[in-house]
């Protein structure tokens, strides 16, 4: 092959490369555009539709219109926004046009926490609260209530100064200690003010299981309605109500096995009756007036059941 011949060739290739590769890679892919709107019909600006499963994404304009370039093939596109729930519409093969309509997060949007008096969406909270629901504190491994928020709660510390069964329960303090003297925050049990002095052994003599949720009010704003009383916080406490529909039965069971470390091996009968019979006599030697302890002390008789473990026996008293 001639070297014109070879230029030439190239020069066809690179032509033909530059005509056709754009529509050969176009084969087999499509446009699919649409409308994200939220529950109201209202259009979502600055959602992400993304291809599922790989990184092909675009953003909707302020119109809430998109479009996206896809496989010719069935496929599925994830729409998501910040607030709602991220949706999976499916895109069957030849649909160039899908419209969707997102729901608000029912997390986000139904979960309530108690402030003061009321209960308030959580969305709309605008003070210092957080809330445990019951099944955390059902889940904690832990022995009383008050352990369990430490961890679960922001800004609430906690100090356990024994390990001893039924007085392991810890010191509960709200954003630290604020105040001179007690720092314990007030405690409201199903709206019922707890006295300062029994607060803590009811909070924590309460079984998990009968939780509904517990809020901790921090500031200022949330603690109002209590006055001075609630200057080092607030906890309130709801338990759980009866509610329409299927019996819901929960079991759990836990057993545990106690073993001593270290045993104090003690005296034998017989070492014991000669202990005594010698502090007896020391007794008497040290305080010549204790004459009358004479009458405690083990006889050579006892002292040979306690050594041999049995009375005598007839033919041994007859012996005697």
């Amino acid at each position: 092959m001639t070297r014109t011949l070879r230029t030439i060739l190239i020069c066809v290739w690179t032509v033909f490369g530059a005509v056709f590769a754009p529509g050969l890679l176009a084969q087999g892919t499509r446009v699919v555009d649409g409308v994200v709107t939220d529950e109201h019909g209202d259009p979502l600006p600055g959602a992400f539709v993304v291809q599922q499963g790989t990184s092909n994404g675009v953003s909707t304009d302020p119109s809430g219109h998109y479009s996206i370039r896809v496989p010719e093939r069935e496929t599925f596109l994830e729409i998501q926004f910040i607030g709602y729930a991220t949706k999976v519409v499916d895109v069957p093969r030849g649909k160039e046009h899908i419209d969707a309509q997102l729901s608000p997060e029912e997390n986000l949007m139904d979960e309530v926490v108690v402030t003061a008096f009321a209960t308030q969406k959580k969305v709309n909270v605008t003070g210092a609260i957080s809330s445990v629901n019951g099944s955390d504190l059902v889940s904690a491994p832990v022995a009383n209530i008050s352990n369990a928020l430490i961890g679960n709660t922001p800004g609430v510390s906690g100090l356990q100064t024994s390990g001893e069964p039924g007085r392991n329960a810890a010191d509960i303090f709200v954003r630290g200690v604020s105040t001179y003297g007690s720092s314990s925050p007030l405690i409201i049990i199903d709206g019922v003010e707890q006295a300062s002095e029994q607060a803590f052994a009811e909070f924590n003599s309460m079984d998990p299981n009968e939780i509904q949720g517990v809020s901790v009010l921090k500031d200022a704003a949330s603690t109002a309605v209590y006055g001075v009383r609630g200057a080092n916080g607030v906890i309130i406490v709801t338990t759980k109500r009866g509610s329409l529909g299927k019996p819901v039965i929960n079991f759990s069971a836990n057993f545990g096995l106690t073993t001593a470390t270290l045993l104090q091996e003690g005296t034998t009968a017989y070492e014991y009756a000669l202990f005594r019979n010698e502090a007896i006599r020391n007794d008497q030697r040290a305080y010549p007036g204790n004459e009358g302890l004479s009458a405690y002390i083990y006889d050579d008789y006892d002292l040979w059941k306690f050594k041999n473990n049995r009375d005598f026996t007839p033919q041994e008293v007859d012996a005697m």
